[in-house]
């Protein structure tokens, strides 16, 4: 006859999987924080605004206006730098 006795198992699944549930919600807890502080530090800057483009002569000027931009004066590249360093 064979014992069907095996009330310890069960209660052993309970534990494992309320184990694995707590594992992957606080890998996700730590994901979701990282990524919070790392939007927080990100900051974007805005210049000037630029008046409504009402025809081609204005989107012209825009253009001239944009070509004539130093986009990389504004740029800093020392984390960048050290990132590719390490």
């Amino acid at each position: 006859m064979k014992n069907l006795d095996q009330k310890g198992f069960s209660p052993f699944l309970i534990v494992l999987l309320v184990l694995l549930v707590a594992v992957i919600g606080y890998a996700g807890w730590m994901v979701t924080s990282s990524n919070s502080e790392d939007a927080e530090t990100t900051t974007t800057t805005q210049t000037e605004t630029s008046k409504p483009i009402e025809n081609a002569e204005d989107l012209d000027d825009e253009v001239e206006e944009l070509n004539q931009e130093d986009i990389d004066a504004q740029l800093d590249t020392t984390e960048i730098d050290e990132a590719l360093v390490q």
